[in-house]
């Protein structure tokens, strides 16, 4: 005789993993939005702190979309925050330039050759 509970219970089992889901979703998705209001405070305080933070808000959006991915996407948005840190704490304005040549240049190179070996492109 089949067992007619199976069914009942997948679904239970369904709903708690995208309950469970859910709740991590929300508490990283404050995140991103004080990014949003750190990119506001950076463009009252001038276009200098700008990029760092620029490098920082898209940083914590790639932690936020690392939660729904791959793990290393996580590790390519924590990158991304370090060097806006560091870029914040760097004082000359060209070197600011250099900084996001490296990051959105640099580090998505370096992503996808890492990803493209990973998975044997």
């Amino acid at each position: 005789m089949p067992n007619l509970t199976a069914p009942l219970d997948e679904a239970r089992e369904n709903l708690r993993v995208i309950r469970q889901t859910m709740e991590r979703s929300t508490q990283y998705s404050t995140l991103s939005g004080i990014s949003g209001v750190l990119v506001g405070l950076a463009g009252i305080g001038g276009v200098a702190a700008t990029w760092g933070v620029w490098m920082f808000c898209y940083g914590i959006a790639i932690c936020a979309v690392g939660l729904f991915s791959v793990r290393p996407v996580t590790f390519l948005g924590f990158a991304f925050v370090i060097a806006g840190a560091i870029t914040l704490l760097i004082p000359a304005a060209p070197y600011h330039l250099i900084m996001m040549a490296i990051t959105f240049g640099g580090f998505h190179i370096l992503y996808g050759i890492l990803m493209a070996r990973r998975h044997g492109w």
